[in-house]
């Protein structure tokens, strides 16, 4: 069985990390605004002026502080359960 070392064949890209409101290449400087429609920091003026995307889809629960998508009703503390898959009080589910 003849096994091939890829190590040697494989060329890593450096991927830039990404800004997860802005959509884009992480910023340079931080200077953070906060935006009262998602109630989230954006990281400066560019990111602020371009993360309406990521703003119109989610937004984050100002009493519990999940992201929670627009288009799906946030209930503090009720979340999916992973192992049962109905919808339960996380903190006393005990399935």
């Amino acid at each position: 069985m003849n096994h091939n070392n890829n190590k040697d064949q494989h060329e890593c890209t450096e991927d830039k990390r990404k800004c997860i409101l802005y959509l884009q290449e992480e910023h340079d400087t931080k200077r953070k605004i906060f935006c009262k429609d998602c109630n989230r920091y954006c990281y400066n003026q560019d990111c602020f002026d371009n993360h309406q995307d990521v703003c119109d889809t989610a937004f984050k629960c100002l009493i519990c502080n999940k992201i929670c998508l627009r288009n799906v009703e946030h209930r503090c503390g009720i979340e999916k359960c992973r192992n049962c898959w109905q919808e339960v009080e996380i903190k006393t589910h005990k399935c």
